[in-house]
C-alpha cells in the first residue's frame, strides 16, 4: 500500500504537497498583502497618466484608446474615471512610482 503522500488520486497535485507560491519580482511573498495592493494601484494608475498624456497630446483620448493602451479592462477604467474630464485629470495627477526624472 502507497502512503498518502505518494498517491495522487486523481487530483493535480500529490495530496499533502503544498503549492508554490510566486517568488520573484515586486510581488513576492516577502510584501504584505496591503502593500502589494499599493504598489499595484501606484503602478496601474502610473499606466494610466502615462497613456491620457500620450493621447492628449494626439488628440484621440477615449476610454477605449487607454484602454488598449495600458492593458488594463474597458469596464476599470470607466468605474475609475466615469467622464473623459475624470481621464483627463488623471494624466496630470504625480504617482508614487513616478520617478523624478520624469517630472
Amino acid at each position: 500500500m502507497t502512503s498518502p503522500t505518494t498517491r495522487h488520486a486523481g487530483r493535480r497535485h500529490p495530496v499533502g504537497a503544498s503549492r508554490h507560491r510566486r517568488t520573484t519580482g515586486p510581488e513576492a511573498s516577502s510584501q504584505d498583502p496591503q502593500q502589494r495592493w499599493r504598489h499595484r494601484a501606484a503602478r496601474r494608475a502610473l499606466l494610466v497618466r502615462q497613456a491620457v498624456q500620450d493621447l492628449g497630446r494626439a488628440g484621440d483620448l477615449t476610454h477605449e484608446a487607454v484602454a488598449a493602451r495600458t492593458g488594463l479592462p474597458l469596464g476599470q477604467l470607466r468605474w475609475a474615471y466615469p467622464t473623459v474630464v475624470d481621464l483627463a485629470h488623471a494624466g496630470t495627477e504625480t504617482h508614487p512610482l513616478q520617478r523624478s526624472s520624469d517630472r
